[in-house]
């Protein structure tokens, strides 16, 4: 008698899982990058730049000034800018790769189940997704905070996109964002190595970006989970 091995792998929903998880992923590797070269960038700078022998008071006066606006650049470039335009990126690709899957997702649906085609006039993703989930595939739709935190991002993203991260007074959305303590704060005036032109712009935290890419990994395991016709995103031998 020969035992039969059945090997199960969706792969359509191994690439689009894959893809959150890279995300996971870079945002460790270049939090990592930027925090090990800032401190490198910083060590340099103090080792580099020593008091000139036999100075006067004036000159070495002088030099600590300049040394201090230095670090002071050092500090500015790596803390501030090239973490705002890290975490900028993140937000804007999760809300792009959150988009793109609803839509995949709904058409392998379509295919799988062998529905019928029907246009929705509905202008936002995630209401043409509902529409398609309800009333082409007649599944029950569901409550979920992840759906929420989709829509948080969603409004990061296009504040980014269209004002480069200046918030209106009238972005509600985002104003609730602030006073929740998530991770998302707004530029003031007095903030150390802030330019006061900047006040009002999105400061991401990691920890909203980690959260955010997290909510969207575990919300798209449990849509697939529940279209019903998708098997595991990873290798089952059974």
């Amino acid at each position: 008698m020969i035992n039969t091995m059945l090997i199960k792998c969706d792969f359509f929903r191994a690439r689009v899982m894959a893809q959150f998880n890279t995300l996971e992923d870079y945002i460790s590797y270049a939090e990592g990058q930027i925090q090990e070269s800032h401190h490198s960038t910083r060590c340099q700078i103090l080792i580099e730049n020593r008091t000139p022998p036999d100075a006067s008071e004036e000159v070495v006066q002088e030099w600590l000034d300049a040394r201090e606006q230095e670090l002071d650049d050092c500090d500015r470039r790596y803390a501030v800018d090239f973490r705002r335009i890290l975490r900028f990126t993140i937000i804007m690709s999760a809300y792009s790769l959150a988009e793109l899957s609803l839509s995949m997702i709904a058409k392998e649906i379509r295919n799988r189940k062998g529905l019928a085609s029907k246009k929705d006039k509905a202008k936002k993703t995630l209401d043409r997704f509902e529409g398609f989930w309800t009333k082409v595939a007649q599944m029950p739709w569901w409550s979920d905070p992840r759906w929420d935190m989709l829509k948080d991002i969603r409004e990061l993203r296009n504040c980014i996109a269209h004002r480069n991260g200046v918030v209106r007074e009238n972005d509600g959305r985002i104003e609730q964002l602030v006073h929740r303590d998530c991770g998302v704060r707004l530029v003031g005036v007095k903030d150390p190595l802030a330019d006061p032109d900047e006040a009002r712009t999105l400061e991401i935290e990691e920890r909203f970006c980690r959260k955010a890419v997290e909510e969207m990994r575990t919300l798209f395991d449990e849509i697939f989970n529940r279209a019903g016709c998708f098997g595991p995103d990873h290798i089952v031998v059974g």
